[in-house]
């Protein structure tokens, strides 16, 4: 990490502004956060209440996938990082090297 930060100061200090990194479009994640039903108030009709309760159900059972995917997706991310840093340190290294040729 400590020489990633250096050769992107190097880097910086070489380029300007110019070489900031800029946020990239984030890419859909296949663990899908299930949306929070609805809790229906306590005046609700019998039909209202049974409705509900099946919707939190399948919200338990589908936040439970959900749960079960994100240390996955969490190490996809981890590895995702650490390829894009290797590229970048790699090209910032190649950069800096015809720099002082």
């Amino acid at each position: 990490m400590r020489s990633t930060l250096l050769l992107l100061c190097t880097l910086f200090a070489v380029l300007g502004p110019a070489a900031a990194p800029t946020a990239a479009v984030a890419q859909s994640s296949p663990c899908a956060r299930p949306a929070k039903p609805a809790v229906p108030a306590a005046d609700a009709d019998r039909q209202r209440m049974l409705e509900a309760g099946r919707q939190i159900d399948q919200y338990v059972a589908d936040m439970e996938v959900y749960l079960k995917c994100l240390p996955r997706e969490m190490e996809n991310a981890r590895v995702e990082a650490d390829d894009i840093v290797a590229e970048w340190n790699r090209v910032v290294a190649d950069f800096n090297a015809r720099q002082q040729q």
